[in-house]
C-alpha cells in the first residue's frame, strides 16, 4: 500500500484590502504595499528579557526574596527568591519577545481586476510556529476607489457626459474620457432627449472567465445659457426655418396652435 505524503502544515494565510484606481485596473499597474508581520524580538532575540549591567534589587519582593500570601510567606517569583534581578522585560517589546515589523513588497495588478477580486502572494503571509515548516500566503481583496466620474456596472464602465441638445439633434463626432485615454465617438442624428451610447468591450478588460464590459455614455442635453445677441439672428432662423415644416419637427407644438390659435 502505497504511503500518501500530506503536504506540509503552513503558516496563516493574511489578509489585506489593497484600494486601486478605475485607471489602475484598466491598465495593471506595479504597486507597493506595506505588509506588518509579528517576529521575535530583535533587542532580546525573543527571550522577552534584557540583561541588566548591574544587578537590581527586586522591586516585586523589596529584596527580601518573599511575598506574603494567605498561607503564609512565599518564594518571589520575579526574582525566584534571591531579593534581586539580573534581567528585566525588554525595553522594545515590553517583554512580549515579539515585535511588528513593516516589510514593503511590490504587487504586479493584473489588468481587469475589480471590486472583491482576490490577488494571492504565495510565501508571504504569517510564518509558522515550527520554523521547519512555510509561511502562509498574503491574499490581497481589490477595492476600487470611488471616481468623480467613472461609476462600475458589474464589468460595464459607465459615463455620464454633457452634450449640446443642438450636436444630439444633427449627430456628429464627439470626444469623451477613458480610463485607457480619449476616445471618439459617433452620435447618430436624433431627438435631443437624455439618451446613451454602448460601446462593446470598451469597459473593464477581460480577466480569467470573466469578458470584457462595455462602455455605455449617457448623455445629458443642454440648451445654451443666456445666448448673445450675436447668437439671437441664428436662433430666430433656425426658429423660423423648423417652424416652417411644424407638423414634422414639432408635432406636438404643431397639434397646440391648431387647437388653440385658429380662429374659428
Amino acid at each position: 500500500m502505497r504511503t500518501r505524503h500530506r503536504p506540509p502544515e503552513r503558516g496563516a494565510d493574511r489578509r489585506q484590502t489593497l484600494e486601486i484606481s478605475i485607471e489602475e485596473s484598466f491598465t495593471g499597474a506595479l504597486c507597493a504595499i506595506v505588509v506588518p508581520r509579528r517576529a521575535p524580538c530583535v533587542q532580546c532575540d525573543g527571550s522577552g528579557k534584557e540583561t541588566l549591567s548591574v544587578s537590581q534589587l527586586c522591586p516585586s519582593c523589596g529584596g527580601t526574596g518573599r511575598l506574603r500570601a494567605p498561607a503564609g510567606l512565599v518564594r518571589c517569583p520575579d526574582c525566584d527568591g534571591r531579593g534581586y534581578r539580573s534581567a528585566c522585560p525588554c525595553s522594545v517589546c515590553a517583554g512580549s519577545g515579539e515585535q511588528t515589523i513593516e516589510r514593503t513588497l511590490e504587487v504586479r495588478i493584473p489588468a481587469g481586476v475589480v471590486d472583491d477580486d482576490e490577488l494571492r502572494l504565495a510565501g508571504e503571509g504569517d510564518p509558522h510556529a515550527n520554523p521547519g515548516h512555510p509561511p502562509g500566503d498574503l491574499r490581497l481583496r481589490i477595492r476600487l476607489a470611488p471616481h468623480p466620474l467613472f461609476r462600475r456596472d458589474g464589468r460595464d464602465l459607465i459615463l455620464q457626459r454633457p452634450v449640446s441638445a443642438l450636436r444630439l439633434l444633427i449627430g456628429g463626432t464627439i470626444r469623451v474620457p477613458h480610463p485607457a485615454g480619449l476616445r471618439s465617438l459617433r452620435i447618430e442624428p436624433g431627438l435631443a432627449h437624455p439618451r446613451s451610447l454602448r460601446i462593446a468591450g470598451a469597459g473593464f478588460p477581460a480577466r480569467a472567465k470573466w469578458p470584457a464590459g462595455d462602455l455605455v455614455v449617457e448623455f445629458e442635453p443642454l440648451l445654451p445659457h443666456s445666448p448673445d445677441t450675436a447668437l439671437h439672428d441664428l436662433i430666430d432662423q433656425l426658429d423660423r426655418a423648423l417652424a416652417a415644416s411644424a407638423d414634422h419637427h414639432f408635432p406636438e407644438l404643431a397639434r397646440w396652435e391648431a387647437d388653440w390659435l385658429n380662429e374659428h
